[in-house]
């Protein structure tokens, strides 16, 4: 069409049998992604059907074409009747799928204590977390992820990974950011204060079993010099009046 145009551009085409193969080969490809997700417990976790939905979506343009050069399945009535049809509207699903596609972060809920080193990690301040009520919640904005794998890299529970998902939505979220996890809190035993994600306490609490674990920051600081002043009564107390000497 481009060569009969008025402009008359051109191009030299592949070989049929090199597309034959290249074609066969993204097919297979596409197919090994599909069992792995399906057999393999590691990928399987955290899987969405937004994961399958693009394998197939990517693959389908493949497949009907290829189908559709040899005729493979002429004889199928309604496929051998509307092939083409399937062919041209999954290019442009595919062409589509490609415009509200973003690679993001995400984080297993499985796996992911909430100790926010993916957030201390990361150069842009993609990811944050704030405290609201008894959880901490994770908020990530896909348009300011660089896709650095910092997070990945960086956490200890391999619970940060970046995947592929569709977003028709977040693609008119520019500024905004969307949450991608929450963490339930533990409160201080003394003070009521929550201080610590529930998931990170019963880690640590597993190897370390001292019961200033249960305290807060501010009361172990507290509990510490009261117990240094039991032990040497001559320790004045902060803000105390000091007697001159002469």
């Amino acid at each position: 069409m481009w060569k009969e145009s008025w402009l008359g551009w051109a191009w030299s085409t592949l070989p049929d049998k090199t597309a034959d193969w290249m074609t066969l080969l993204v097919i297979v490809i596409a197919a090994f992604f599909l069992a792995r997700r399906l057999v393999w417990s590691e990928a399987r976790t955290g899987t969405s059907w937004k994961d399958f939905v693009v394998i197939v979506v990517a693959v389908l343009p493949f497949l009907t074409g290829y189908f559709l050069a040899h005729g493979t399945l002429d004889k199928v009535a309604f496929l051998g009747d509307n092939l083409r049809l399937i062919h041209v509207l999954s290019g442009e699903a595919m062409i589509l799928m490609a415009v509200f596609l973003f690679c993001v972060t995400r984080m297993i809920p499985t796996r992911c204590t909430g100790c926010a080193a993916c957030e201390l990690s990361c150069p842009t301040g993609t990811l944050e977390s704030t405290d609201k009520g008894t959880l901490r919640v994770f908020n990530y904005s896909h348009y300011q992820c660089i896709c650095c794998a910092a997070c990945v890299n960086t956490c200890p529970e391999n619970a940060a990974e970046l995947r592929h998902d569709i977003s028709p939505r977040g693609f008119f979220q520019v500024f905004s950011k969307q949450e991608i996890r929450s963490a339930e809190m533990m409160p201080c035993q003394k003070c009521g204060a929550l201080f610590v994600p529930e998931r990170l306490f019963t880690k640590i609490h597993k190897a370390f079993t001292d019961e200033y674990l249960h305290l807060c920051p501010n009361c172990r600081q507290i509990n510490v010099v009261d117990v240094n002043r039991r032990m040497a009564p001559w320790i004045k107390k902060p803000g105390a009046p000091t007697q001159s000497t002469k």
